[in-house]
């Protein structure tokens, strides 16, 4: 799935511009969901992913429960998303929540 969204879809901003830039996302987090839902649909209610470095904070979506991967869970119906990158930190990401690291 292909396309451009404003940074304020995914609750991320840039400063010091005239008008709001639009962008193709470049957060593999994201990226990956975005492409898994084009090729298979509907996605399962809970995912584990597995990165190579730790996620940024703009797809942990801050201390917000309705941005980053939150918004793209919600909007996949994924009622539960592990992510385990590369130094074994583990997060887990629901929809309408914070991010939280787990044990």
């Amino acid at each position: 799935m292909r396309g451009v969204w404003p940074l304020s879809d995914f609750g991320w901003r840039r400063h010091g511009y005239r008008h709001e830039h639009r962008f193709r996302p470049r957060f593999a987090e994201a990226e990956t969901l975005i492409k898994a839902h084009a090729q298979f649909g509907k996605l399962p209610e809970e995912l584990t992913m597995y990165v190579d470095r730790p996620t940024c904070n703009a797809c942990r979506g801050g201390n917000s429960t309705d941005k980053g991967l939150s918004l793209l869970a919600d909007l996949y119906s994924v009622k539960e998303l592990k992510i385990i990158d590369s130094y074994a930190n583990k997060l887990l990401v629901r929809p309408g929540q914070a991010t939280v690291r787990l044990p």
